[in-house]
């Protein structure tokens, strides 16, 4: 990755990341909207 900000990316995916109170695993997760409706379609097919 030439020319990428390498601190604005990680800030970014720092943000995104859902915090360890509200899932303390996979079971726990706040059912948030499926940003991938479509690969959640292609996945079910397969």
């Amino acid at each position: 990755g030439s020319g990428i900000d390498w601190p604005t990316l990680k800030a970014r995916l720092d943000a995104a990341l859902v915090p360890e109170a509200q899932a303390t695993g996979p079971e726990a997760l706040p059912d948030f909207p499926d940003p991938f409706p479509a690969w959640r379609r292609a996945e079910a097919a397969a």
